[in-house]
């Protein structure tokens, strides 16, 4: 980075959460990259609005106001580390190519400036519509990517990543390419690193992604604010103020003090609210979900091979599926994006009989300039505008030609759509309240749930029975899950669905479309289902945790009631949530949304859910069972 650039001022933008925040010149050239500026049109919250009609805001807002923070809270740690300070300049010295140079103000200037970029950074990695979408591009890789690309290679290394992280890892080093090597280095180390490595890059890092840390608290802070609710009333510059390194031998940890108990506690708390009333409410989760499914039904269409009188199903919607890398600026996807080659079919690129704009030799020497333009395209609006023409495609395809063998795929992509994105009125929850979902589960032990739990367990005895330990392992889980779902139905079937229908909503649905796709002789319709959860405290870190001068660290979930409880509350708010759209009626809606149709519904489910558990419940206890035994090998605990 040039001189004369650190010599600029440091632009000013007006923040709505903090007033005016300042970007630092060695950042200009990241907020000005196309990668980052897709941002502004990736949403924070995916569809929430349809709920909350102000809750708006894009990745871009939300990533600049978690640089701010990180900047801050930086500030403060170097404000109240003074006796840490030497050593752990040393540490970063050490690990570096090239030494930050300067008086200790200008390397403590040097680091809120990484921090910074790091924050800013941290969810560039975001698909359109941020989570409700990772899914999607994960069960899609082969043809968003290509089946034999690197992009898809390196998913499937990471598989047990989040698909935004590895996404992010893979744009990192374009985004930081003119900001100078050793300021690329630095950040470069603190972004990869994690927060329970003992690193001074894991402890940077830890101010970004912790459990106490500047991603959540502007989210949390912001997202209240938008949506109108008090979910956001944080003490962030109190648990800002109070963080200060601790060095461990060859590395360190950065961390509030325990003055700062009342805020961290506030953090976690409100956190768990903003998950139950606000993410996870029942009309947000159906939106989201079923802008996932209306993708995974237009991409099931474009590998139709199905012919009509106006041409192929899979063609025709191969045109229309949306332009969605934005990981890769390679020549074909460029082409396919500005519709100079055909999609990809089965992982392969068809060219298009058209003749290119662009001589070849002129095109391969200009294709660098456009590229992340083109990746950058990839946003919120190219998934709109795709699926709005792919809606009104198969209205017409249906409505005018026969086309039998396709017209589920077609009616399931229009209510799909008109579920998520016309917000119309196609779909009932199962439940609508926790005292619905209290009932249901109830009834649900009292229809044989326990029964269906007793025959799981001799199918897997049966199939299991003669390796060491299995019989052991089988016993505790039946007496385990029996007494569970007994004694607390709502925790029960909380932790039946976790095993059953997490990641296998479209299983459980397809079968409850056997068995009760029609209600009554009136209305017929299909079900869908997903499963929802979060931690509200990560157990498997050092980072929620306040320091004292003299004495062990405090563990925030050992030594605070309040915290230790928000497992408790997890564990008993809704996560399995159950759908059943209209697909033809005789009476209207109105009459359909009577307490007397929605108690139909319940049935059914109460109905059929034993029975789903005994035919899927097999597996996961298998799998669950092995896990034990092998861990009593070798010599873990169960």
């Amino acid at each position: 980075m040039s001189d004369r650039l650190l010599g600029r001022r440091p632009r000013v933008v007006l923040d709505p959460v903090y007033g005016y925040i300042r970007i630092p010149p060695r950042l200009f050239a990241i907020i000005e990259h196309p990668l980052f500026q897709r941002l502004r049109r990736v949403s924070q919250t995916s569809l929430a609005h349809t709920v909350y009609p102000p809750l708006t805001g894009s990745r871009f807002e939300h990533s600049l106001g978690s640089m701010h923070l990180a900047a801050a809270a930086w500030r403060a740690v170097w404000r109240n580390s003074s006796e840490a300070r030497d050593s752990f300049r040393t540490l970063v010295d050490n690990s570096l190519r090239t030494s930050v140079p300067g008086p200790a103000e200008q390397f403590s200037e040097y680091i809120a400036d990484a921090i910074a970029a790091a924050a800013v950074l941290h969810d560039v990695g975001h698909p359109p519509f941020s989570h409700a979408l990772e899914n999607f591009y994960v069960r899609h890789a082969d043809k968003i990517f290509g089946s034999h690309s690197q992009i898809t290679a390196a998913l499937r290394r990471r598989s047990g990543i989040p698909f935004h992280e590895v996404a992010g890892d893979l744009l990192l080093e374009s985004l930081l390419t003119n900001t100078g090597a050793g300021f690329r280095e630095i950040v470069i180390q603190i972004y990869r690193a994690s927060p329970s490595d003992g690193t001074w890059a894991g402890a940077l890092h830890s101010i970004v992604a912790g459990s106490l840390d500047v991603d959540r608290l502007d989210y949390l802070m912001r997202d209240a604010r938008r949506a109108g609710t008090e979910y956001g009333g944080i003490d962030y510059e109190r648990l800002l103020d109070a963080l200060e390194i601790r060095l461990t031998g060859e590395g360190a940890r950065i961390g509030p003090g325990v003055r700062a108990r009342s805020a961290a506690e506030m953090l976690l708390v409100q956190r768990a609210q903003s998950y139950k009333w606000v993410y996870f409410h029942p009309r947000v989760v159906a939106a989201d979900l079923f802008l996932e499914r209306a993708l995974n039904v237009l991409a099931d269409l474009t590998e139709a091979n199905e012919s009509f009188p106006a041409g192929n199903i899979g063609t025709i919607f191969n045109r229309l599926f949306p332009h969605l890398n934005y990981l890769s600026a390679d020549l074909d996807a460029m082409e396919v994006a500005m519709g100079l080659q055909e999609p990809p079919q089965d992982g392969i690129l068809h060219s298009a009989p058209l003749e290119r704009f662009v001589e070849p030799d002129r095109w391969q020497r200009i294709a660098p300039q456009i590229g992340s333009q083109v990746q950058a395209a990839a946003d919120d609006s190219s998934i709109l505008a795709s699926l709005a023409r792919a809606y009104l495609a198969a209205i017409y395809i249906r409505t005018t030609y026969d086309v039998y063998s396709m017209t589920t795929k077609l009616e399931d992509l229009e209510r799909y759509y008109k579920a998520s994105v016309l917000r119309a009125k196609n779909f009932y929850m199962a439940w609508k309240s926790y005292e619905e979902f209290v009932d249901v589960a109830q009834r649900v032990v009292a229809s044989g749930l326990p029964e269906s739990i007793r025959r799981v367990i001799s199918v897997v005895r049966a199939e299991c029975g003669g390796a060491s330990g299995v019989e052991e392992c089988l016993q505790e889980y039946e007496e385990h899950l029996i007494s569970m779902v007994e004694d607390d139905p709502v925790l029960g079937i909380n932790a039946i669905a976790n095993l059953v229908v997490r990641g296998r909503g479209q299983r459980f649905a397809n079968y409850m479309n056997q068995r009760s796709r029609a209600l009554d002789d009136a209305i017929t319709g299909a079900w869908e289902a997903t499963f929802r959860d979060f931690a509200p405290i990560r157990k498997r870190t050092e980072v929620a945790v306040l320091f004292q001068d003299t004495g062990p660290d405090v563990r925030l979930s050992e030594t605070s009631p309040l915290v230790a409880a928000l497992d408790q509350v997890e564990n008993h708010r809704i996560k399995l949530f159950v759908f059943y759209f209209v697909i033809s009626m005789m009476q209207s809606w109105e009459e359909f949304a009577s307490s007397t149709f929605r108690a139909k519904i319940r049935d059914a489910f109460v109905d059929s859910f034993p029975g789903y558990v005994e035919q899927e419940l097999v597996m996961p206890i298998k799998e669950l069972v092995m896990d034990a035994i092998e861990g009593t090998e070798d010599g873990s605990s169960k």
